[in-house]
């Protein structure tokens, strides 16, 4: 699972792809880095402007969760294998054309009153017509 990196692995995952970035990303990122060496906190800014380049935040987050397998959004897939959710149930009003409904909540409760026809709903799938 996904740790959330410390502000020392940040700065130090930064400093080891400093060589590798733009010009002007380099000296910001050193500006932040020497800042960072005098006590202050520059991780969310360092993250914010490699952000900038997708490749290089790529590369950030190699860094910073070695190992890891990430999809192709950048995001580990859910564990586990994907099984089929039944579509949502709903209530519908019983009397042809009236467009109110209610989401079924549990199985077994009473059915809601149409607010229109003061009438109890059906389960859509009851519905004929």
């Amino acid at each position: 699972m996904t740790h959330a990196p410390s502000s020392d692995e940040i700065y130090r995952a930064v400093r080891a792809l400093l060589d590798d970035l733009p010009p002007n990303m380099r000296a910001e990122a050193a500006a932040l880095l020497r800042q960072a060496e005098d006590g202050r906190k520059t991780d969310n800014a360092l993250l914010r402007l490699l952000r900038q380049d997708a490749a290089i935040y790529r590369r950030l987050q190699q860094l910073l969760h070695p190992g890891e397998t990430l999809g192709a959004r950048g995001f580990a897939p859910i564990p586990g294998e994907p099984e089929d959710i039944p579509a949502g149930q709903e209530w519908k009003c019983p009397h042809l054309g009236c467009p109110e409904t209610r989401p079924v909540i549990q199985e077994g409760e009473d059915p809601p009153y149409c607010p229109i026809h003061h009438v109890p709903m059906i389960r859509a799938d009851q519905k004929k017509g």
